[in-house]
């Protein structure tokens, strides 16, 4: 089964003026702390492990983010950023129930 979620960096978020200034972008570890909570929002048990993220494009503030969640086989989450038809980050969790 796959889940949706949505999110969106607003343009004052703290982290977006170091990175980088006069043409920002959403900070991995801030798409990686959202996937995680978009996964907690939609599956039991919370994230322990990262096993592993795929930054495939920028991310810029304002603008909508997609998250597919789904349950891998071998029971790590797998969440799947997206804005539009456009990757943004693939990154796969591990959980404690």
């Amino acid at each position: 089964m796959t889940y949706e979620a949505e999110f969106r960096v607003p343009r004052d978020h703290p982290a977006l003026p170091g990175h980088f200034p006069g043409n920002p972008v959403v900070p991995g570890v801030v798409l990686l702390e959202l996937a995680m909570a978009a996964v907690t929002d939609v599956l039991p048990g919370t994230v322990r492990t990262v096993v592993s993220a795929k930054f495939t494009s920028p991310l810029l503030p304002d603008v909508s983010c997609r998250v597919l969640i789904r349950q891998r086989e071998d029971g790590r989450i797998e969440a799947r950023c997206t804005e539009g038809s456009r990757a943004i980050m693939t990154a796969v969790f591990e959980t404690m129930e």
